[in-house]
């Protein structure tokens, strides 16, 4: 019996090859300081990758007096050019800010290089872009959290940082405990005692109206590029305070702007008013808008919003604003006006020469029920002014949200009007957050104005009028491709 040879070929192991390591730098300016610094960063940066086994050097890409916007950096394009003919397998940044200070522009540029397996480490937040796109938009939240604070005069020389006890605060709805709760089970504890907690809330110098429009800002300009947008200001009832806020929408998501909590001007009807607030601080410039009426601090809200440079055309509001002075007052402030017009006799209008009151109008026309609307510009026909003015309902939608479900009205106990200014603010911050996240994974534009258009013109078709052509295409393809008469074709569709 012969014997038989069976040849086993092992093949030759691939070694692992190295991994192309880059780095980009960035400084905003072109002084002596600054490329200095930019100097170090490639000094630093060319160090690490090749003292570091298993990396190859690919480069480091740097610019010097750009800003963070993708366009006018040459270097930072060739990097992305390099990365995708795979020349680039990581890319080492210092931070975030450095690699792009538009959240759109980093969002894109970050979700393009981990479609073709390129990481990006920011070494100051610690974090790999092949990780999940939620940590990222996390971080990038809190970046522009501790900006907005410092701007608000929310900061500490020492002790714990404020950014710390507002990341506590911002997250203790998720814990599904309030404060007292956690420190009695001994869960979700933070590093500092409760007393830290509440004198930040108390504390006179933070301007939380300017926190909250200025982040409100950031995150509109930034991370959300608006088709069209409007203003809406609105007034409710929170347990004795009327809370005047001012809210920004483009139709698809609603932000908080800033807004007021109202006391009243009667100081017998206040309760727990501070002894003696100093007059230099926010708390005192906030205490004094509390007790205007809110037709008179509406435009101080507009103006916050205008300063901070928040885009928006339109201010919707409900009958209670549409006065004379205010449709006048916000005209010069720079916003058009769209709103409910009240049903008095003491309003007047020209209609047909003569100077009439809406209940003399509709009653000369014979009509019993009616709602008006005012438009400043007058441009705008009739059904654009009613379908501007239907995006009033998310102001609606964002309080009974942020009642139910982000604790507004019942997590914070406390009798001190800055707590609750305070606890105002770092529920609009959650509201924000969930936002801007649910814009990300849900809204069509976020995939690109083509997908958008496609959607448009999908919606308009029913799903009768679909199913119906799915049938018509089927028949067109038995006839021209089967031998099957007309009546076996009805039989079968």
């Amino acid at each position: 019996m012969g014997r038989k040879v069976t040849q086993v070929d092992f093949g030759i192991p691939e070694l692992p090859r190295d991994k192309n390591v880059a780095a980009y730098c960035r400084v905003s300016s072109g002084k002596d300081a600054m490329l200095h610094s930019l100097e170090a960063q490639v000094s630093y940066y060319s160090g690490l990758i090749q003292s570091h086994s298993g990396w190859e050097y690919a480069g480091v890409y740097a610019d010097e007096a750009r800003t963070g916007t993708k366009d006018t950096r040459e270097n930072f394009l060739r990097m992305l050019a390099d990365c995708r003919t795979g020349k680039i397998d990581m890319v080492l940044t210092k931070s975030i800010s450095r690699f792009a200070r538009n959240t759109v522009t980093l969002l894109e540029t970050v979700r393009e290089l981990k479609q073709i397996g390129v990481d990006v480490y920011f070494e100051e937040q610690n974090i790999h872009s092949l990780s999940t796109d939620g940590e990222l938009m996390l971080t990038v939240l809190a970046s522009y959290i501790s900006s907005a604070l410092k701007v608000s005069n929310a900061y500490k020389k020492k002790g714990i940082p404020v950014i710390k006890v507002f990341q506590y605060l911002f997250l203790l709805i998720f814990s599904n405990r309030s404060m007292y709760m956690s420190l009695i089970t001994g869960r979700n504890t933070p590093g500092f005692a409760k007393d830290t907690v509440y004198r930040f809330m108390k504390m006179l110098q933070i301007n939380w109206i300017r926190f909250t429009t200025v982040l409100a800002s950031r995150i509109i300009r930034d991370a959300i590029v608006p088709l069209d947008s409007e203003d809406r200001a609105n007034h409710r009832y929170r347990f004795g305070f009327r809370m005047l806020t001012l809210g920004w929408s483009d139709g698809s998501s609603f932000l908080p702007v800033n807004s007021i909590l109202f006391s009243s001007e009667n100081k017998k009807n206040r309760v727990n008013e501070a002894v003696k607030v100093d007059k230099r601080t926010a708390g005192y410039k906030r205490r004094l808008l509390s007790i205007q009426k809110g037709t008179q601090a509406m435009p101080e809200l507009l103006k916050t919003a205008k300063k901070a440079a928040v885009p928006a055309k339109y201010v919707l509001f409900d009958s209670w604003f549409s006065s004379p002075s205010t449709l006048h007052a916000v005209k010069t402030i720079g916003y058009d006006v769209i709103g409910m017009v009240k049903k008095t006799p003491k309003m007047f209008f020209r209609y047909k020469g003569e100077d009439m009151s809406l209940i003399t109008i509709y009653n000369r026309n014979k009509r019993k029920e009616y709602l008006c609307l005012i438009s400043t510009d007058t441009t705008l026909d009739e059904n654009e002014i009613i379908r501007i003015y239907g995006r009033r309902w998310d102001i609606e939608v964002f309080f009974k949200v942020c009642k139910s479900y982000r604790n507004l009205s019942r997590e914070c106990n406390s009798l001190s009007y800055d707590a609750m200014t305070a606890h105002t603010a770092v529920v609009f911050k959650r509201y924000m957050m969930l936002s801007l996240e649910s814009r990300e994974g849900s809204d069509n534009r976020s995939l690109g104005e083509l997908f958008v258009y496609f959607s448009d013109e999908m919606s308009d078709i029913t799903w009768i009028q679909a199913f119906r052509m799915l049938l018509q295409m089927f028949r067109t393809i038995l006839n021209n491709n089967t031998e099957l008469s007309d009546d076996k074709i009805d039989e079968l569709v």
